[in-house]
């Protein structure tokens, strides 16, 4: 199913779906759930919400907030192909004050060997560093200089400052289940809370 708002105050974009259905060449690294991303150059353009290449995971309204900047620790993934190397494009952003913007303050890149199998192949867990005090993060993902589908499980994401004034501002916000009116044919859909999420603090 499409998703929105899976976990927390997190939100995802357009292009996000959980398995199963429909079968992947990956298993889940944990539970029995995973992620898939569709990058919208892949999609059939004439459907509605059509995803950018870029995959974004954000605080969404929180964005500016003080309370709400996070860390990014790891993730384990997969890509569609049989032959080239999967190579992960990830981007920390942080709110920016002074511009009332986000800017992008860190990168790195992950190359991910390919699944020559049609079924069972394992996730790639990819370690992160100074992802810190982030407002959001994109992946791209590229196999021989083009966008391809993948797969991930085992988000671990954490709050940047758990002290006690921080985490009393984060729990004056709404914990919801947000839905998401915009996905193709016009579906209302309602994302639970998944297994593929690690929180710590």
């Amino acid at each position: 199913m499409p998703l929105f708002s899976p976990y927390h105050r997190f939100y995802f974009s357009q292009g996000f779906s959980v398995l199963p259905p429909p079968p992947a060449p990956y298993d889940p690294s944990s539970g029995n759930l995973m992620l898939q991303f569709t990058p919208g150059s892949l999609l059939n353009q004439s459907e509605q919400g059509t995803a950018p290449d870029s995959a974004t995971i954000s605080v969404g309204p929180q964005t500016s907030s003080a309370c709400f900047p996070f860390n990014l620790y790891s993730f384990s993934v997969g890509c569609d192909s049989r032959d080239k190397p999967c190579v992960f494009n990830f981007t920390g952003l942080r709110f920016d004050e002074r511009s009332q913007q986000e800017t992008e303050v860190v990168w790195e890149t992950a190359e991910v060997e390919a699944c020559p199998k049609s079924s069972h192949c394992k996730l790639v867990p990819v370690e992160l560093v100074d992802f810190e005090k982030l407002t959001s993060f994109q992946v791209t993902l590229n196999v021989n200089d083009k966008p391809r589908m993948w797969w991930a499980d085992d988000l671990s994401l954490g709050w940047s400052d758990n002290q006690c004034e921080k985490a009393v501002c984060r729990s004056k916000v709404r914990d919801s289940v947000s839905k998401r009116e915009d996905v193709p044919g016009g579906r209302k859909v309602i994302s639970r809370a998944l297994d593929f999420a690690l929180f710590r603090g």
